[in-house]
């Protein structure tokens, strides 16, 4: 065995600290790690402003379509629910409240345009009720 500075890239490996080995060279990194492509290592955090994508094993900038990244804890999730947070599909990101004209869906944890049936938007929220106002039905917002 010979040591490099860097793991070769054909084929994909990736450096690895293992336990008791020290630093080596690996095809796969181990369950609990991420793929950095840019570094070349096997990490347990994806640094900065990447998100760990638990269906490829890597460390990604933009989660895959219809996934949101958490910023709480580097995720990429399908559901922005587990924060009690919503996916805003425009920047692929879980927010904590919906921008205008959007509104925070309770039932899909999204920020929709339009609110679910039986929701009315109010303060870029869907509530089942108003606080203010009267619930309109055909534009569904208070």
């Amino acid at each position: 065995m010979i040591c490099v500075a860097v793991c070769p890239s054909t084929p994909d490996f990736y450096a690895y600290n293992h336990s008791s080995l020290g630093p080596i060279c690996v095809l796969y990194c181990p369950p609990t790690y991420y793929r950095h492509n840019a570094t070349r290592e096997c990490l347990t955090l994806c640094p900065g402003l990447y998100f760990r994508d638990t269906l490829t094993k890597t460390c990604v900038l933009d989660c895959p379509d219809h996934f949101y990244g958490n910023t709480s804890n580097q995720l990429c999730v399908s559901n922005c629910s587990v924060s009690n947070w919503y996916g805003l599909q425009s920047t692929g990101l879980c927010v904590t409240d919906c921008p205008d004209p959007l509104f925070a869906d309770p039932t899909t944890y999204l920020c929709v345009d339009v609110c679910p049936f039986g929701y009315f938007g109010e303060q870029n929220v869907c509530t089942p009720t108003c606080t203010v106002g009267f619930a309109d039905p055909i534009t569904k917002v208070c």
